[in-house]
């Protein structure tokens, strides 16, 4: 959460300004500062993109580490979501201004896409982890207790009989 706080007060708000400024007043000053942050932006959400994916990875490895399919699968999408942010410092560094503002769309659509169908496969593999946990409680508690044996237990003597 504190990587997200840091990302909208360092590359929001102040691309923000320049947007508003660049466009309201058209000097090339503004228009400069701009190009200039919008490059940076750009970079800055494709290392945040490469932290924050390895720490899902660590997490989701330690959380699920008999299931290989879904350790597999998560790896696979994070590595397609870091190269379409490739793709997208690429064109901004390129000076391809129109085709990335163009393309940023598509692709930000299309990693939205990938991370919400790993989320849905851990949401469907926790499900079934739990209803599974809860079949073998199930079948636990169902079970017949057999009584316990305790030797170490005397017979009571009755207060009437020693009072008599």
């Amino acid at each position: 959460m504190f990587v997200v706080y840091i990302s909208y007060e360092m590359l929001h708000i102040t691309n923000t300004e320049d947007i508003d400024s660049s466009f309201n007043t058209g000097y090339p000053w503004w228009i400069d500062s701009y190009a200039r942050y919008e490059a940076f932006q750009v970079t800055m959400f494709l290392i945040q993109e490469v932290i924050l994916g390895a720490l899902y990875l660590y997490y989701v490895k330690g959380a699920f580490p008999k299931d290989k399919a879904l350790v597999f699968h998560t790896v696979y999408i994070q590595i397609v979501v870091i190269i379409l942010d490739m793709i997208m410092v690429g064109t901004e560094y390129a000076g391809f201004y129109d085709y990335q503002i163009t393309t940023k769309t598509l692709l930000y659509c299309l990693k939205v896409k990938l991370e919400f169908a790993v989320l849905n496969m851990l949401q469907e593999t926790v499900k079934t982890n739990k209803a599974a946990a809860c079949v073998t409680n199930l079948k636990t508690n169902m079970e017949p207790k057999k009584p316990e044996a305790n030797t170490n237990q005397q017979p009571e003597i009755s207060n009437r009989a020693t009072n008599s």
